[in-house]
């Protein structure tokens, strides 16, 4: 792993220790440097042997370099995209860039998390019995789970659902990255919502304000 990578590395694991979801807001500069990956604590940690070497780091990561993360506004991230590609940066810009913000992307953090299962992995994980062994399987024949006999009766057909729209990776409200490690109905910057509402009798989706549904015509 790069030395820019290993910043990410830390600043996700500092984001996430303090607040669960918190890895996905923005953060300043100034705020990155002063209290959530200070140069000091972190030097040996991140393979650096001066706070110059530290400085150009963060510019690094303010120019958007690998795509670890997205900065605003992108102005800030042109200059500092400048700066570094210069023979000598001038590294005084982080100071004037503090207000400066970044924000780690779902792509960045699949990458510094290339340890964590994969999602297959996970799901085979948690199906496994707590002494290891792995759950049982209905072994029923398919012809007999599907015969007249094992299927409950029904007065009428439900009418076929509607195919599910996966959920969003960004808000489309304020375009924040949205969490992956769990079911989000709301975004947790903005407050919109971003799940959308479906029929309760069919599945379809829905759009804000109808009383009806357009596939199967029930009252929602």
């Amino acid at each position: 792993m790069t030395d820019l990578g290993r910043m990410v590395r830390r600043l996700v694991e500092v984001l996430e220790g303090r607040t669960p979801g918190g890895v996905h807001r923005p953060v300043s500069i100034g705020e990155l440097r002063r209290e959530l990956v200070p140069y000091r604590a972190n030097r040996n940690l991140l393979g650096l042997s001066s706070s110059e070497d530290y400085d150009l780091l963060v510019l690094r990561l303010l120019a958007e370099e690998d795509g670890y993360v997205r900065a605003y506004p992108p102005d800030a991230a042109n200059q500092a995209r400048a700066a570094i590609t210069h023979p000598n940066p001038d590294l005084s810009l982080v100071d004037s860039l503090a207000e400066a913000t970044v924000q780690i992307g779902a792509a960045a953090l699949t990458r510094v998390r290339g340890d964590e299962p994969a999602p297959q992995r996970a799901v085979a994980e948690a199906t496994e019995q707590a002494d290891g062994t792995a759950a049982a399987v209905d072994e029923t024949p398919v012809a007999d789970q599907a015969s007249p006999a094992n299927t409950p009766p029904s007065s009428a057909p439900a009418p076929p659902s509607a195919p599910m729209t996966p959920p969003p990776a960004v808000c489309r409200s304020c375009q924040a990255s949205l969490p992956t490690h769990r079911e989000v109905v709301f975004c947790p910057f903005c407050g919109e919502r971003v799940k959308p509402l479906r029929c309760a009798h069919c599945g379809t989706e829905l759009e804000a304000g109808w009383r009806h549904c357009i596939t199967c015509g029930r009252e929602q």
